[in-house]
């Protein structure tokens, strides 16, 4: 069985759900990749990572990214998720990378920790982690804003185990600073050479300060950051100091545009487009950042219809990055106001496994709510 976008006015002709699983994803306008790293088999688990990227990733959501996440993620995940996401980050406007969890410093190197890692010696530090560098590339792609947030500086838990190979390497405390090329930006949760505290809350203190600032309307980025490095100062009474390392154009970037700003264009898009009928006139000819855009508006006004087209959007990688477990959020939520074509398409997810535990109960369930509306 397929899934169908949802329209007011008109259907569209049934398409296979294989044909539509295979079909190429056009990069949307934001693109966001959020890692949490906790359980580390070979060092303690840290407290908050899970969380903390759990709500970053659903503030990112909220303010229009598609949003991929891994959590707990080896070596091969860690690799491998950032691969993919230097594929979607290509065409798109923002990209951001937000990692929480353990990194290194080495030689002046800074390294992302897998939660498989040993790191029995110096040697290998470069064989089982990920270079920073790597994920500066991942963003790259990006054609107006390169984010790279880090919650990361934490003190290193392999040092006191780690044999030195040679005497000439070697191993710091925290993350060595850097200079990112034009347009990007790494943001340190402490400044190169210090550690961050994991915190006792649900989020770090690093984490809850930029959760506190990153959906302010009308907040430049680089002024978002301030804020959270002054908040951060103030809850660890000075002993932690956020550092955003990197340059921007004299171009204004909102996450978040407010009265009496200038948006960029991620966010005058999506305030360009809440009429369904444009949304869906742009889904039907291929414009899909317009249409995401639109029904992203609508649907967050509570339109039913407008959900249901962001599931199919989601579930068929049409200008976002494909993510079954998207597509089946909006279509749940859609089904509960009673569209058919989300209670069609929310049983296909069922049937199929995608997004969702397979259930064929429970996409009859969904099939029989779509059928005595009268979808056939």
């Amino acid at each position: 069985m397929s899934t169908v976008p949802c329209t007011r006015f008109r259907t569209w002709p049934m398409l296979v759900v294989l044909a539509l699983l295979s079909a190429p994803a056009l990069a949307a306008p934001r693109v966001a990749l959020v890692i949490g790293n906790a359980a580390y088999a070979h060092a303690p688990a840290l407290a908050n990572p899970l969380n903390d990227a759990a709500d970053v990733g659903a503030a990112l959501r909220r303010l229009g990214f598609s949003v991929t996440r891994l959590e707990n993620a080896g070596y091969a995940a860690l690799r491998r998720g950032l691969l993919n996401f230097a594929q979607a980050t290509s065409g798109s406007e923002v990209a951001v990378v937000f990692y929480a969890g353990h990194g290194i410093e080495v030689d002046q190197r800074n390294f992302l920790v897998p939660v498989d890692a040993r790191l029995a010696n110096d040697r290998v530090v470069e064989l089982e982690t990920v270079p920073l560098e790597m994920v500066q590339a991942a963003v790259e792609g990006a054609s107006r804003l390169r984010l790279v947030i880090l919650d990361a500086c934490r003190d290193n838990p392999f040092a006191a185990s780690m044999r030195r190979a040679g005497t000439t390497r070697s191993i710091g405390r925290g993350l060595a600073r850097v200079e990112p090329p034009g347009s990007t930006l790494v943001a340190y949760a402490a400044k190169g050479g210090t550690v961050a505290a994991d915190g006792s809350g649900r989020n770090s203190p690093y984490t809850a300060a930029l959760l506190r600032h990153l959906e302010e309307p009308g907040v430049e980025v680089g002024m978002m950051f301030r804020r959270v490095r002054d908040a951060v100062l103030v809850s660890t009474s000075r002993r932690q100091e956020p550092f955003l390392y990197g340059s921007l154009s004299s171009e204004e970037v909102y996450l978040k545009a407010g009265p009496g700003t200038r948006p960029g264009r991620e966010t005058a898009t999506a305030a360009a487009a809440p009429d369904f009928d444009e949304a869906y006139a742009a889904l039907e000819r291929g414009d899909h950042a317009t249409a995401l855009a639109g029904f992203r508006v609508l649907a967050e006004r509570g339109d039913a219809a407008a959900r249901t087209n962001l599931g199919f959007m989601y579930g068929t990688g049409k200008g976002v990055a494909r993510d079954y477990a998207e597509a089946v959020r909006w279509y749940r939520m859609a089904a509960e106001q009673g569209d058919a074509d989300a209670q069609t398409n929310l049983g296909v997810m069922y049937e199929n496994g995608h997004g969702v535990t397979r259930s064929h109960s429970e996409a009859v369930r969904c099939f029989r709510m779509a059928a005595e509306q009268g979808n056939a």
